[in-house]
């Protein structure tokens, strides 16, 4: 997940104390836009029904892509949000939260120990790549082998679950 905390596109509810985060400047919840996409939505028909702006939710996934590609076990010390590959012990929320998927998972001799969709290569960065580019999750695993359909909205749902549970979504461990 996402260090949402350095993302300028959303901010906690206001009034409420570790509320949910939401688009900045609305009270759409984050969750609803990964809610909409799991349900077949693109980014536009979330904006349109939630009246948040298509650029903001947009890049808010644009946001999310980058924090997973980053995310790797392959980069060295100051990479921001990276461990160190020497550092096993330096887990933070985000492994904790994506191991309780079971449809991902991160090995460092896989593409550098990007979260991957389980059994393949394709990295979930690709996936949130895609949807904020305009794709549907239908789009995605048809232009993608090796996931199907289920795993795709599992795992968005697995964010959209994390962040209606208002878990932390980040520890910076470098």
């Amino acid at each position: 997940m996402a260090n949402w905390e350095h993302c300028p596109y959303v901010e906690r509810i206001a009034g409420q104390v570790g509320g949910a985060w939401a688009f900045r400047g609305t009270d759409v919840p984050l969750y609803r836009l990964y809610e909409s996409l799991a349900s077949g939505a693109t980014v536009d028909d979330f904006a349109a029904r939630f009246g948040v702006a298509v650029e903001q939710a947009a890049a808010a996934l644009e946001f999310e892509a980058d924090e997973l590609h980053d995310y790797r076990l392959d980069y060295p010390d100051g990479v921001p949000f990276a461990r160190a590959p020497e550092r096993k012990d330096a887990a933070g929320a985000d492994d904790a939260l994506w191991q309780t998927c079971p449809d991902v998972e991160q090995d460092a001799g896989r593409l550098g120990g990007a979260w991957v969709f389980k059994n393949t290569r394709l990295t979930l960065y690709t996936l949130h790549g895609n949807l904020a580019a305009g794709a549907t999750v239908a789009d995605f695993v048809e232009w993608y082998d090796g996931v199907d359909k289920r795993k795709a909205i599992a795992v968005i749902m697995h964010e959209a679950k994390t962040l209606r549970e208002n878990r932390p979504v980040y520890v910076d461990t470098v």
